[in-house]
């Protein structure tokens, strides 16, 4: 399946390893295999220079500030409405969490006050996507405060949880210690496991 629509992309954390090392490299990938052929268009957010050399992007624009000002937002609504004025339609929005967990519910907060999480206002949920990278929440009680804000302002047909550590080589050795060793595997299910 190829993407032929417009797409912003607004990655909070992007001078973070995680952009520089996942994020950028898997978007280039998809770019050169043309999975993504429509205009892609990139809004950075974080608190250090980024060197956009080599990005992916059709159209860049970097907002450099702390995740906490409100003025940071107003910049990316800004930068937003110029493309879809460019495009002469609302371009999809789609927010990626590349921070650690800690400015989780700081984003959440102000893309909310900010309306960036309404997409273009047209009382539709279809513009907007949020993906959250794991750790979600230092432990069972802040992992549900964080799931209410998230059900607060997005449908849950709108938010992404991701753990990029799962393609890990330690995972994987898990499941092949689970089914290669037939004392464990009957016992590794669902349910006699909490």
């Amino acid at each position: 399946m190829t993407l032929t629509s417009p797409l912003v992309m607004v990655i909070f954390g992007a001078t973070g390893d995680l952009s520089r090392r996942k994020i950028f490299p898997a978007v280039a990938s998809l770019k050169q295999k043309t999975a993504i052929d429509g205009p892609l268009y990139f809004v950075g957010v974080g608190r250090s220079v980024l060197d956009t050399s080599g990005l992916p992007f059709d159209k860049m624009a970097y907002v450099q500030g702390d995740f906490a000002d409100p003025s940071v937002y107003t910049r990316i609504v800004d930068v937003i409405e110029g493309y879809d004025k460019e495009i002469q339609a609302c371009v999809p929005r789609f927010f990626y969490l590349a921070t650690p967990p800690r400015h989780y519910e700081t984003i959440l907060t102000n893309l909310h006050t900010s309306k960036l999480s309404e997409g273009c206002g047209q009382g539709t949920t279809l513009y907007t996507k949020i993906l959250i990278e794991k750790p979600f929440g230092r432990d069972l009680e802040t992992a549900r405060g964080l799931d209410q804000l998230l059900g607060n302002i997005f449908e849950e047909r709108q938010i992404y949880r991701i753990d990029h550590y799962l393609g890990k080589e330690t995972v994987q050795n898990i499941l092949s210690f689970r089914f290669a060793n037939g004392i464990f595997e009957p016992t590794w299910k669902r349910e006699f496991i909490d």
